[in-house]
């Protein structure tokens, strides 16, 4: 589950152009929220593929760097 969470914060981490700290206090929130709903997903039966595809659709992996970015 740690490399599918890699997988996510490496294509968050793509859009974001922040100052560092911010970034890291972020990503560090972001990778927690993630580990949760991975978790999640898994206990409620879906596969490592399943869940890392819904929960990449449910935190709008595509556009919450840009979302974070605007926001900071």
């Amino acid at each position: 589950m740690a490399d599918s969470v890699a997988v996510l914060i490496t294509r968050i981490k793509a859009q974001l152009d922040l100052d560092a700290e911010t970034e890291q206090e972020v990503l560090a929130e972001l990778r927690t929220h993630l580990h949760e709903s991975l978790g999640a997903a898994r206990r409620d039966g879906l596969d490592e593929a399943q869940a890392l595809a819904q929960v990449a659709a449910r935190f709008g992996v595509e556009d919450v760097g840009l979302e974070l970015h605007q926001t900071h």
